[in-house]
Parts: structure tokens; C-alpha cells; sequence
């Protein structure tokens, strides 16, 4: 086939050539790459804010509705229906003798 190559040489030179082809595309594309991944990371750290400056009273409304919900399920249940309506605690009428 190709007289006074070895195999060795048949395998390495490729090989090296792809390498360092590889690396020189490496290094044009890597300013570009580095360009692209810091404009995604900011309109990503944007996206974050902007949804956690949304979120964020709806978050404080939901864990205020937890701990009331806490605090009225360790009541009995007529004691809740007292103090929602406000009803006064019974008049004791006088006995008649």
C-alpha cells in the first residue's frame, strides 16, 4: 500500500495533525466562547433577580399563611369558632331559689 511507512507512522501522523488542528480551533473559537458564556451568565443572573424581586412577597404571603395555619390547627376546634365570630363567654343567669 504505501511503501516504506509503518504502521506507527500511519497512526501518529494523523494523529498529531488533528491534535494540533484541534488545538489552533481551540484557541481562535475560546475568546469568542468566553465572549458568548459571560453575556449568558448575566442575562441569567438578571432572569434570577427579576424573579426573586417577583416571588418574593408572594413567598412571605404563603409562609404567613403557614404559620397561621400552625397556630389555629393546635387549637381545639370550638375554641377557633369562638375567637373567629368574637362571641362573649356566657352570662351566668341567677338561680332562682
Amino acid at each position: 500500500m504505501f511503501e516504506g511507512t509503518s504502521i506507527s507512522e500511519l497512526i501518529t501522523t494523523p494523529l498529531i495533525s488533528a491534535t494540533v488542528i484541534s488545538a489552533v480551533i481551540g484557541l481562535v473559537f475560546k475568546g469568542f466562547l468566553t465572549k458568548i458564556e459571560a453575556e449568558v451568565k448575566s442575562r441569567r443572573t438578571w432572569k434570577e433577580e427579576s424573579v426573586a424581586e417577583l416571588l418574593a412577597p408572594i413567598n412571605m404571603q404563603f409562609d404567613r399563611t403557614k404559620r397561621a395555619f400552625k397556630r389555629w390547627s393546635s387549637q381545639p376546634k370550638l375554641q377557633q369558632l369562638v375567637d373567629v365570630l368574637q362571641i362573649p363567654p356566657p352570662i351566668e343567669s341567677p338561680t332562682i331559689l
